[in-house]
């Protein structure tokens, strides 16, 4: 709250951009109030009087409904095991957050499209080549204006920026970012399009051998498991 608003250094789209960024980390994660209603000025905790609007308002800012598919893949992430991150600037405006879940060597990437200037108007392409053995796109999302970006200040409420809307797929049968093609027998190229804040999480499981080769490495594991609980008996 004592950090100047994100909406007076960031464009919109990178505004929800950052929002994935931050629900992709494998650590406890919130909001500044404000930050999700799109409320484009500093929201001052002493002098501030007027109300943030309630239950009773007629429809959710776009960033709030979309913080809830957040949300369910961040706890989905946990629940699943994929523990390891690792991040990676692809390029100076494509960020991806891996998170691989360290028996199975499955993993699911959130690739998300950073956008510092209002003039990045242009569709990104990106490949990304990895070993795998096929592929499933769970969520993705991008902001979309209905009308002109509109805000007026209300006296009474805290109130956001109107005509806008976050478009969140999950679980799509036809991806509009992601197209999948295979390189060898076991990588894949997923090949991108991604308009500047957008978003799309994949889920990788690994190629053939390696699954083969990691049940051989679990048996192992759990057999010395075993062979040190025994001796411990001893």
């Amino acid at each position: 709250h004592d950090n100047p608003c994100p909406f007076d250094q960031h464009p919109l789209s990178n505004v929800h951009a950052l929002s994935w960024l931050m629900c992709a980390a494998n650590c406890s994660i919130g909001s500044n109030r404000g930050y999700d209603e799109m409320v484009p000025h500093h929201i001052h905790v002493v002098q501030e009087e007027r109300q943030y609007c309630g239950a009773t308002q007629t429809s959710e800012p776009a960033l709030k409904t979309a913080k809830r598919a957040l949300i369910t893949l961040h706890q989905w992430l946990e629940d699943k095991g994929y523990s390891e991150t690792f991040v990676d600037q692809a390029t100076e405006d494509v960020v991806i957050v891996t998170r691989h879940h360290p028996e199975t060597c499955s993993k699911v990437l959130v690739v998300i499209a950073t956008c510092w200037s209002d003039t990045a108007t242009l569709t990104r392409q990106h490949t990304v080549t990895l070993p795998g053995d096929k592929t499933e796109v769970l969520l993705e999302a991008e902001v979309r204006t209905t009308g002109p970006l509109n805000y007026t200040q209300n006296e009474e409420l805290i109130t956001g920026y109107s005509g806008v809307e976050v478009d969140v797929r999950e679980n799509p049968e036809t991806s509009s970012m992601v197209i999948v093609s295979k390189t060898g027998d076991e990588n894949l190229d997923l090949n991108l399009q991604l308009s500047p804040g957008c978003v799309v999480a994949i889920h990788v499981e690994p190629a053939k051998p390696t699954q083969e080769a990691l049940k051989y490495f679990n048996s192992y594991v759990l057999h010395y498991q075993t062979f040190a609980q025994n001796l411990d008996r001893v």
